[in-house]
């Protein structure tokens, strides 16, 4: 993530999520949950500092199959949290789905493309799961 957006918590996002965040700034590593998010908190506020993105791309393997998969997951898990929902926007649940959101969406872009004969099948989900996580 190039900085962290307004709204956006590490606190919010899940263990899966927090090792993509990580790994898409070259870093990799097996530790705890608590620490994956000290340490992505750390990467975040030096890319506010230096208001340089540390972003990696070109060494995390960003497969098609994988990122699909992982991204579904992420909204299918915000759809049942969103449908369940009966607080306010100041309830703990309502941030943390915003944060996740967030992430999503930021995944939906650096979702690559490509080269194949279904390459537009390929756009139309991106573009959808992309409209999913706004409304």
């Amino acid at each position: 993530m190039a900085y962290e957006p307004p709204g956006f918590t590490v606190n919010h996002l899940s263990c899966d999520e927090l090792s993509y965040e990580l790994a898409i700034d070259d870093i990799r590593t097996q530790k705890t949950v608590n620490d994956k998010r000290k340490i992505l908190s750390q990467v975040l506020s030096k890319e506010r500092v230096s208001k340089k993105s540390f972003v990696a791309l070109e060494s995390y393997d960003l497969n098609f199959k994988s990122e699909l998969g992982d991204i579904n997951k992420t909204l299918n898990d915000l759809k049942t949290n969103i449908s369940d929902f009966e607080g306010t926007n100041q309830d703990y649940l309502f941030f943390k789905c915003k944060s996740r959101l967030i992430h999503v969406q930021s995944r939906i872009k650096r979702l690559p493309i490509p080269e194949t004969d279904s390459k537009n099948d390929i756009i139309l989900f991106k573009d959808e799961s992309y409209a999913n996580a706004l409304q």
